[in-house]
């Protein structure tokens, strides 16, 4: 079998196209089962500090202010539903962008794999 230039592309663009979709497969089905697995209760336990951040004392004035219950109560409810609303977010962001890269890796494995193979097997 002979190198030409043209089989060295076809070979790259291939190899590229078959393992960049299956990384981008990988990465796509880890954001979705990263989402169904981990609930939104679980999720918070792993963002807890900013959660903890309702319980320091606020600064006015250049001093230190304690928080009473009823505003920790009200920044820890607040904190809590921005942090889910963020993982949603989140997680909209990576299957948008690891679809994309699947969906573009499959097309250059399907333009280029065929071809490749109809030369090689031409060449025998």
């Amino acid at each position: 079998m002979t190198f030409t230039p043209k089989k060295i592309y076809l070979l790259v663009a291939t190899l590229v196209g078959l393992f960049g979709s299956l990384i981008a497969a990988g990465a796509l089905a880890h954001s979705v089962l990263e989402f169904v697995l981990l609930t939104d209760e679980e999720f918070l336990a792993t963002e807890q500090r900013r959660v903890d951040q309702c319980e320091q004392p606020m600064w006015k004035n250049e001093t230190h202010v304690s928080r009473s219950d009823e505003e920790i109560q009200d920044c820890v409810a607040r904190a809590s539903e921005r942090l889910a609303i963020s993982r949603r977010a989140e997680f909209k962001e990576d299957l948008a962008a690891n679809a994309v890269a699947l969906v573009l890796l499959l097309i250059l494995l399907g333009t280029h794999g065929p071809a490749f193979r109809k030369i090689t097997r031409d060449e025998k």
